[in-house]
């Protein structure tokens, strides 16, 4: 199904892009990719399903069932952008649902995850809720339900801390950025709020605790939990107040001074 926008199909052997539309049916080979502002979901055959968020392209690597054991087969490539797999309990040890990136791969039973790739190859995936693994450069790891982890280029998966943010009307959050972020445990993140014309910053909210300056516009948080923070802004100038300092008798000294 299209949620929204653009969405375009390339069939398996083809060379050219084709408008997707509602109910097509999708087979091993092809590949789906989704343009700004827009989003589509893939249901498979066992009930299972992957939203695409917008700026995403995946390819359908295989889809198996077993006439003899049922056991099924769904492998995907995610080249970039994020979707969210919600997965089918698997009750054979020998089904599979695997997301493949280019820096690693993240299997799924019966559980949902999600999985971001940016253009650089360094991939991340969240578990929302089940049994979720990542594996890279030899190594496979747990992804604990509510923990992320974040997969390197030439690198073993690690676990990770997720940070969302977004920002009240009159501004944006232009560093990290606004949406969902991954950092690993006590990395220190900068966080920068840019105001827009006729407004001015107030405050982080939210998940404040380990924000170094909560009323700075540009400051610094450290991961030590998964967090949600706003950057919030209001209408008019940078209000001013006036400072009076006064020294009763005599000796002493202020800066500023008196």
């Amino acid at each position: 199904s299209i949620t929204e926008g653009d969405v375009f199909v390339m069939k398996a052997g083809a060379d050219d892009w084709i408008e997707g539309a509602v109910e097509m049916s999708l087979e091993a080979g092809d590949a789906l990719k989704t343009g700004d502002d827009s989003g589509a979901e893939i249901t498979f055959f066992d009930g299972s399903t992957m939203e695409l968020e917008a700026g995403t392209q995946i390819q359908i690597t295989s889809l198996d069932i077993s006439a003899d054991t049922g056991v099924t087969t769904i492998t995907l490539m995610q080249t970039i952008g994020t979707t969210i797999s919600r997965v089918t309990k698997l009750l054979d040890p020998a089904s599979r649902y695997e997301v493949e990136t280019p820096t690693g791969v993240v299997a799924v039973r019966g559980s949902g995850v999600e999985i971001h790739v940016a253009e650089d190859g360094t991939a991340w995936g969240c578990n929302l809720e089940g049994e979720i693994w990542a594996a890279a450069e030899g190594v496979e790891l747990q992804i604990p339900e509510g923990r992320c982890c974040i997969i390197r280029p030439g690198s073993p998966p690690e676990l990770a801390w997720r940070l969302d943010s977004s920002s009240t009307t009159g501004g944006d959050v232009v560093t990290p950025g606004e949406g969902a972020f991954v950092y690993e445990e006590g990395e220190v993140v900068d966080l920068v709020a840019d105001p827009d014309e006729g407004h001015h910053f107030v405050k982080w909210s939210g998940d404040a605790d380990t924000i170094a300056g909560v009323n700075a516009a540009s400051t610094s948080i450290t991961m030590n939990d998964n967090y949600s923070i706003s950057a919030d802004f209001e209408e008019g100038p940078v209000p001013y107040y006036t400072l009076t300092i006064s020294i009763p008798g005599r000796g002493g000294s202020t800066e500023p001074a008196t």
